[in-house]
């Protein structure tokens, strides 16, 4: 969906840059913590999400894919 803005690869450690599609997203602390989750499994010990609103989020981030599954 283009949430993913960046990802910074240093040694053993990584910083994810991800934004959502709202700052009201019920789901932000959720999807923020999976994330670090996922980044901890992978083999990194101290994963860094960073959540931005800049730039802000639009439907022109998704993939075309993603826009004709959801009908867009």
């Amino acid at each position: 969906m283009g949430l993913v803005y960046d990802v910074e690869i240093k040694k053993d450690n990584v910083k994810v840059t991800i934004t959502f599609t709202t700052p009201a997203c019920p789901l932000m602390p959720f999807i923020a913590q999976q994330v670090e989750s996922k980044l901890k499994e992978l083999g990194y010990e101290d994963p860094h999400v960073h959540v931005t609103w800049t730039p802000p989020w639009s439907p022109e981030k998704m993939s075309e894919k993603a826009r004709a599954l959801l009908g867009m």
